[in-house]
């Protein structure tokens, strides 16, 4: 968990091999063990571009918190499966699991993982065009973070709020936002790329091109330094759309198609990948 959130994803996955065979033995003995292996795992798979290896070791967990009848094991695997399918854009499938993290979440009394998961559930409903809907459960679930004193993984949570307000129309309010997940915990750099990566999205919305080009190299750089290729394709995909209108195809073609060629599974990214790969190719 602490090589995932400082952006050590290959110690991640290191240690998460070395682990995998004892976390059903100690989730029967320390809470969140199911949760913290298999969880965090799925997320360092994805952002190393596995999403299949990433969406088995989600069930995983779901399905060991599921056999504890444990409502603190299930909330919390379902909270970190709503993260996963945030990742992997599934929107209709996070709503679903972030609601279901709310309910258990409210009637026992998780109060951090009922405040978070609002947050999750208004960033899939602003996503899916219900902004508002959503915006008010972000804000419900942002001042209970902020209630709870809650200081990890601020970098994503921040960063997702600011997707939501600019889906909203509230630009200026969305780039204050993503400033603030950017400076909220700089040693988090397991989502600090798509961070600036969306910060990039802004300055374009902003008319600012130049520099949202700077950060969108900026996010493949520390994306690549990283190993997390899925934030890296998601950022080459916002460079090659402004190289394309450009002229500059042929930095695009070489920037993306290499790229898009080391995936082997699917994903919304990916679909949105090849459209791309193929118009550049003709």
């Amino acid at each position: 968990e602490t090589c995932y959130f400082r952006g050590d994803l290959s110690g991640a996955e290191k240690h998460f091999a070395a682990g995998a065979e004892m976390f059903a033995a100690a989730a029967t003995k320390f809470p969140t063990a199911m949760g913290d292996g298999f969880g965090f795992g799925s997320h360092v798979a994805w952002m190393l571009g596995h999403a299949d290896t990433a969406r088995d070791r989600i069930r995983r967990a779901i399905v060991a918190a599921t056999d504890l009848k444990s409502p603190f094991e299930l909330a919390y695997a379902q909270f970190l499966a709503a993260v996963l399918q945030l990742f992997l854009r599934e929107f209709a499938d996070a709503q679903t699991t972030a609601a279901t993290t709310i309910a258990l979440s409210d009637e026992h009394g998780y109060q951090h993982y009922a405040a978070v998961s609002r947050i999750f559930l208004g960033f899939s409903e602003a996503s899916l065009g219900h902004s508002d809907y959503g915006i008010p459960l972000i804000y419900s679930g942002l001042a209970g973070v902020n209630e709870s004193g809650n200081i990890v993984a601020m970098t994503l949570f921040l960063s997702w709020v600011a997707v939501a307000q600019s889906l909203d129309g509230k630009v200026s309010e969305a780039f204050a936002t993503i400033e603030k997940a950017l400076q909220f915990n700089p040693e988090e750099l397991a989502w600090r790329p798509d961070a600036i990566r969306i910060r990039g999205e802004l300055h374009l919305k902003l008319g600012r091109a130049d520099v949202a080009e700077t950060d969108f190299r900026n996010a493949i750089a520390l994306a690549r330094n990283i190993g997390a290729k899925a934030w890296e394709l998601r950022a080459a995909m916002n460079l090659v759309q402004m190289l394309r209108k450009r002229g500059e195809l042929t930095e695009a073609r070489d920037l993306l198609a290499p790229l898009y060629a080391s995936f082997t599974e699917d994903t919304a990214d990916l679909t949105d990948a090849k459209v791309l790969v193929d118009e550049l190719s003709r």
